[in-house]
């Protein structure tokens, strides 16, 4: 899902549709065809999301978890609940955020980078 690709979807949808969808008091929604013109950020709480994009990268998972979607692509995409109700937040990123996050980590602190380690269990 970070990867962008240069297709060129039809706008068919819109991501307010999914930032009123929490209200909707459903056990599952599926939006087709869903446009993204900016990149977005997902936190799901609670619940599961599947996301399939139309070059078919393809993602199922529960929360909590944080998800990437890059701008400029069209998604098709099922939230549902779990054992418990659906929660989740949106954030829109602008170009100009992502550039800045990436130059404030990469380049003005890089004394706070550490290396990945793999998580125990």
């Amino acid at each position: 899902m970070l990867k962008e690709f240069n297709s060129s979807p039809i706008p068919v949808g819109n991501i307010e549709y999914l930032q009123s969808a929490q209200n909707w008091q459903r056990k599952s929604l599926s939006l087709q065809g869903l446009n993204l013109l900016q990149s977005v950020l997902i936190k799901l709480t609670t619940g599961k999301i599947s996301i399939t994009s139309s070059s078919g990268e393809y993602i199922t998972t529960t929360g909590p978890m944080l998800i990437f979607l890059a701008k400029e692509q069209t998604i098709h995409i099922t939230l549902e609940e779990t054992n418990e109700k659906l929660n989740y937040n949106l954030i829109e990123l602008d170009s100009a955020s992502i550039k800045n996050a990436y130059n404030f980590f990469l380049y003005e602190h890089a004394e706070f980078s550490a290396p990945l380690t793999k998580p125990t269990t």
